[in-house]
């Protein structure tokens, strides 16, 4: 004998099974453990920071609970990176097909203007499920040495080293004034401030 439930209990019966298919997935997720760090390549050395210049960030990430067909997605965020985004910008996302417990990595390329310097993080769902965040910082590369020698040219900074030169220069030169005259004055190469620091060696007094 054959029975049929009424159109409502079917629709009932239904609703209910969805229901419960949807909780399961939800404490499937919430089970779902997942530890990541940031790193400067897939087997590198973990960091919180990298600079502008970098030519790959990577994230890399190991799950605990998961089982083959979860989805574990990655959304990659800019929070704070001036004018060059609104904040809490989202860069892109990658989404990967678990196959049970596994470790993995997600990495974005470099833009071709470089980095904009400031605030990241990164998002991993496992199911929609938020598992983890880390947070990170994109600083300005650091400068080379001729760089920095150039930059310190031109402002007027200069060196200890400078400052002890241009003391043996107006020793040399005390009799027959030179360049430590033009330091004096103001008309040749000195460091900055150099008229009032040496003012009080004798060597000024001398070629005055």
């Amino acid at each position: 004998m054959i029975c049929y439930l009424p159109r409502a209990n079917m629709r009932r019966e239904f609703a209910l099974l969805i229901a419960g298919l949807i909780s399961t997935a939800t404490a499937r997720g919430a089970e779902v453990k997942v530890e990541a760090v940031m790193m400067t390549e897939p087997h590198g050395r973990e960091i919180t920071a990298y600079t502008a210049d970098a030519p790959r960030l990577y994230a890399i990430f190991k799950s605990k609970g998961s089982t083959e067909g979860d989805n574990i997605r990655c959304v990659w965020i800019a929070d704070d990176v001036g004018d060059a985004a609104a904040k809490g910008t989202k860069i892109e996302e990658k989404t990967i097909t678990a196959k049970g417990d596994m470790e993995g990595e997600f990495s974005l390329s470099k833009p071709t203007p470089g980095w904009p310097l400031g605030k990241y993080h990164i998002e991993i769902y496992v199911n929609d499920e938020l598992a983890t965040k880390v947070n990170f910082e994109i600083k300005a590369a650091p400068k080379s040495k001729k760089e920095a020698d150039e930059e310190e040219e031109e402002s007027g900074d200069y060196s200890e080293r400078d400052w002890q030169l241009t003391e043996t220069v107006l020793v040399n030169h005390v009799l027959s004034g030179g360049e430590a005259n033009e330091c004096a004055r103001g008309a040749g190469r000195c460091p900055r401030n150099a008229r009032e620091t040496i003012a009080t060696r004798e060597t000024i007094a001398a070629v005055e």
